[in-house]
Formats: C-alpha cells, structure tokens, sequence
C-alpha cells in the first residue's frame, strides 16, 4: 500500500517553488464513552473526523491503554493515539490559521459530547483533541501554546508520537522525540493496542504505520 508520509518536506505534493506545508500533530483521547462506542472507537471515530481538515490522508499511530495522569481520583483508563494530519490550505500555517484549526478541533470534541466550562480538572471525558505542534510554528496566546507545554514530559503523548514520527524535533526541543522518550521515568501503565490493519483501512482517509506494509 503505497500513502503519503506526513513527515516529509512535501506531503501534500505541493507544486515545485511553493513553500511546502508541514504536518500537525494531534493528540487524541478518551476515557468515556460516546456516541460512537467505548473510548477506543470513540479515537477511532475521531481520527476521521479529522480527514475533511487534512490535505492528505490522516496517520494513525496505533491506540494505546494508559493510566489517567493528574485526574480525579478513580479517573476510567485513558485510550490515547496521535495523529499527524497536514491542514488544507484554508488554514495558513501561522497564528491565525492555527487558532482557526483549534477552533475545529474544539468543535469536534463538542460533537463527540465534550463539554467545557468550570467542571474539575482533568475529569473524564469523552473526548480530547490537542494540538501538539505544527511544524516550526511557534505561538502563545490565551486560546494556544505551540508546541504544547506538556507533551514532551507525557509518556501517553510520546508514546504513540515516536510511533509514527520518531524523528520529530518541536521547536525549542533540541532532541528527536524518540530520546526524550526514552529519557522519561514511567508514568503509570501504558500499554500498545495494535489496531488492525484491516479494520484501519475500512476508515476513509486514515491510515496507520502498521497499513503500509500491507
């Protein structure tokens, strides 16, 4: 199965001398459920919610089983992943077009029953999108912190994040994810589900690592 890597220099096959677009990570989770089924289906649900954003298909890493981090007492387990979509060009890659693609990813969350307000810290959820970074894109604002202030010290974020870009260096990091991963202490249990492959391929627009080999 041939699909496009979104962690080239040219994955939505951009036109010679154009600036080429840069992937966005997303980061998914839920420990609740929602209209779509049990938290795992509900990621899997919103991975392809996400495909009418991306210029290319969406890359999936694949689910993993985390210990709630920082939440409520007797918090449900946690099914995390990330993504890596490359946002159409009706988002620019700049602060106004990275808020305009967080106001997105909010509404997502809402349709999958995510409700904000004063509610407790961290309290179970439905659903959870964050955006993690966006190429060299630096940005800090009431609405967004890029690169998110917490992903590199979060097992469940880096985990599935060196799955499918292990390569990755976010703006001020210095490092490829795959070392600061491997310079974490653990963090609770953590646990890879492999997603099938089949099962992947019936998604429309997403794809996992797993799928190319297929």
């Amino acid at each position: 199965m041939s699909s496009p890597n979104p962690t080239t220099n040219s994955p939505d096959g951009s036109p010679d001398g154009e600036v080429p677009r840069q992937p966005c990570f997303i980061g998914l989770g839920a420990n609740l459920p929602s209209a779509h089924g049990d938290p795992a289906a509900t990621v899997l649900a919103a991975a392809q919610a996400l495909v009418p954003l991306s210029a290319v298909p969406v890359l999936l890493s694949s689910l993993w089983q985390t210990t709630p981090v920082d939440c409520p007492p007797g918090s449900p387990t946690f099914i995390n992943a990330v993504v890596a979509i490359v946002p159409s060009a009706s988002f620019p890659q700049d602060a106004s077009g990275a808020v305009a693609l967080l106001h997105q990813l909010q509404r997502i969350e809402a349709d999958f029953g995510r409700e904000r307000g004063d509610d407790e810290i961290n309290a179970p959820r439905p659903l959870d999108v964050d955006m993690l970074c966006w190429g060299d894109l630096v940005l800090q604002s009431p609405d967004l912190t890029l690169p998110h202030p917490r992903m590199l010290v979060r097992r469940f974020v880096l985990e599935p994040l060196v799955e499918i870009a292990p390569g990755l260096i976010p703006p001020g990091c210095g490092h490829p994810v795959i070392s600061v991963l491997a310079g974490l202490p653990l963090q609770g249990e953590i646990q890879r589900i492999k997603i099938d492959a089949a099962s992947v391929s019936l998604i429309p627009g997403v794809y996992t690592t797993d799928s190319l080999s297929t």
